[in-house]
């Protein structure tokens, strides 16, 4: 659905050898095929990239693809009173300028891959909130 929407992407940044989504991907630690050990060690510019952070990482996602001025899908969860919140959605209403288009995810189970430790958002139940994938695009 979101690769005939916004694709082909072609980096998967926050992935490993068993749950990446696409040839070409970062891990958090070395792993088979990884083109880079930590994302925020490689230039994001000039890629379609695809973020499925944690979302504790979200924050640092946002500064790094402005730095890099990177576009791409981040696949983030409606947490209004997180941290990362106001800077996707700063008046509590519309998203950021920066935030081209969205797309409200189905809440299924299986929505989110468990990592590298088996961990998996959710515990790999139905989300408990709403899930978005925003169409990022810091080029402008």
């Amino acid at each position: 659905m979101l690769e005939s929407l916004w694709g082909p992407h072609t980096v998967d940044r926050f992935a490993n050898h068993r749950n990446t989504h696409l040839p070409r991907f970062n891990s958090r630690y070395a792993c088979i095929d990884s083109e880079a050990v930590d994302a925020f060690t490689v230039h994001w510019g000039g890629e379609n990239n695809w973020w499925c952070p944690p979302p504790c990482l979200i924050p640092r996602v946002l500064k790094h693809a402005e730095v890099c001025k990177a576009k791409g899908t981040l696949v983030v969860p409606a947490w209004k009173s997180s941290p990362f919140w106001p800077l996707i959605c700063p008046n509590g209403q519309d998203f950021a300028k920066f935030v081209e288009a969205f797309v409200s995810l189905p809440l299924l189970d299986n929505l989110f891959c468990p990592g590298e430790s088996g961990q998996v958002l959710f515990h790999g139940k139905v989300p408990n909130s709403a899930v978005f994938a925003l169409r990022v695009n810091f080029l402008t």
